[in-house]
């Protein structure tokens, strides 16, 4: 006895199932494009109550995160200081300066072999003002001079940095033996 082949009509059966689609002969749904004006007003009114909800906290977010884009720089530029004595054999020196919200690094006490920058004659490697960061980031610590010796090690600092509605502030310290601690206060 041979086994009986069982064929189906494809065509037969996706008509019967979906009769508005056929798909041999194209398709005869109606074609409706675009969107209803009840539709365009839902996603409208979520687009904003999602904005409303969202840009008033972007606004506090912001000087938050430029706060800790300061605070993460100091600590960078500390630890390049560092490197940098090391690397040299000499010592250099952050000089915080709270009266022109800004600090500068230096890599030679000058002839007079005393630390006085920015305005004595030591040699200024780079000056970074914290009025840069747009977001009214400033010292709350007193100005204070930081220098690293030959072998990395620190006269111990600590500097506070916040920003203009003091909703955030941050410690940047060093350890004696140079090491860079930042917190959040």
């Amino acid at each position: 006895m041979k086994a009986k082949c069982i064929t189906i009509d494809w065509h037969a059966f996706w008509i019967r199932v979906y009769p508005s689609i056929d798909f041999w002969k194209g398709n005869k749904m109606k074609k409706n494009s675009g969107f209803t004006l009840l539709e365009l007003a839902v996603v409208i009114a979520i687009i904003g109550i999602l904005s409303g909800i969202a840009i008033p906290n972007f606004i506090n977010w912001l000087p938050k995160y430029k706060l800790k884009n300061a605070a993460m720089d100091i600590r960078g530029n500390l630890n390049a200081t560092r490197l940098n004595a090391v690397k040299t054999n000499a010592d250099w020196a952050v000089f915080f300066d709270k009266a022109n919200n800004s600090y500068h690094i230096c890599s030679d006490s000058g002839a007079n072999s005393v630390w006085d920058c920015p305005g004595g004659d030591d040699t200024v490697e780079n000056t970074v003002n914290l009025s840069d960061y747009n977001a009214g980031v400033s010292f709350t610590s007193d100005s204070g001079l930081l220098i690293f010796g030959n072998r990395g090690m620190t006269n111990g600092l600590i500097v506070k940095i916040t920003n203009r509605d003091k909703s955030a502030q941050y410690r940047i310290q060093t350890t004696i033996a140079g090491g860079i601690i930042m917190d959040r206060l």
